[in-house]
């Protein structure tokens, strides 16, 4: 007993057959979709990881010059301190030879 296959059987086979090869089709797009999502994710995080490394060493460098800064102003200060005594010293000093040379003038009478 030979059974013979209908139109109707056919095609509901090839239906299931062409369902299956597109659910392939699909399975396998999604797969090369998210190795190329994963790609270029890699990439921006690359950089972005590029771009926070710039940014670590610009600030590096930037503390490094406000501390070179910060001593310049440590030692200017000094110097200026040093300088405000000396310019006192030089007045009280100034002052002095002043008070002498009016008093030897009172006395010569001039």
């Amino acid at each position: 007993m030979m059974q013979t296959v209908t139109f109707i059987e056919i095609t509901a086979i090839l239906a299931g057959l062409a369902g299956f090869g597109g659910f392939v089709i699909a399975w396998m797009a999604l797969r090369q979709s998210k190795k190329t999502d994963n790609s270029a994710d890699a990439e921006r995080m690359g950089m972005l990881l590029t771009e926070i490394g710039y940014i670590k060493s610009m600030i590096d460098e930037l503390r490094r010059k406000m501390e070179y800064s910060d001593e310049r102003y440590t030692k200017l200060s000094e110097r200026l301190a040093l300088v405000e005594q000396a310019t006192k010293t030089a007045h009280d000093r100034m002052d002095e030879y002043e008070t002498r040379y009016k008093a030897r003038m009172l006395s010569d009478g001039r």
